[in-house]
């Protein structure tokens, strides 16, 4: 898609990333709800350096956050082998502009990321209930490793290999 790239947030995108997640939060598709996510969640991915903002025209419009996968690899999955997997999570555009393909291009802009990050493999978790970014990931190539409760919500849990698999 042209006009669009994706940069890593700094602290000033802080209220515009808040404003893109707050307007994701109220459309029930996205099956976030107003404790989820939180200005604490935000402020640890900036202080880390994870959020990336999708540009279109120059003007952010979508998020996404890649973040060491602790939490999923230490849950036992069944994953494919991987040395260095990052978490895909928090991907999101603003509602007023959904159906544009941007979440795709969001999707594929991180995965470039991640891989120029020197990931080898992407994890995410994916609310049962939502079907578009059900439909996202499977079309986007990704693998239904398993469904798993967290935190007291079902998600699907995919995988996404960024190359060859690794010599372990």
């Amino acid at each position: 898609m042209e006009n669009t790239s994706l940069k890593q947030a700094s602290a000033q995108d802080q209220q515009t990333v808040w404003t893109i997640w707050h307007a994701c939060a109220m459309e029930e598709a996205t099956c976030w709800q107003d404790d989820y996510p939180t200005p604490a969640i935000l402020s640890d991915d900036l202080t880390h350096g994870w959020l990336y903002l999708l540009l279109w025209e120059g003007h952010p419009v979508g998020s996404v956050t890649l973040a060491p996968d602790d939490v999923l690899r230490g849950q036992g999955y069944p994953f494919a082998p991987c040395v260095a997997p990052l978490l895909l999570t928090r991907l999101c555009v603003e509602p007023a502009r959904w159906r544009r393909g941007l979440g795709k291009r969001l999707l594929s802009l991180a995965e470039a990321q991640a891989a120029q990050l020197g990931a080898d493999a992407l994890h995410l978790l994916c609310d049962v209930r939502n079907n578009p970014a059900t439909a996202l990931f499977t079309s986007a190539g990704y693998t239904r490793v398993c469904i798993a409760t967290l935190w007291g919500d079902h998600f699907t849990v995919f995988e996404k290999r960024l190359c060859p698999s690794p010599q372990l």
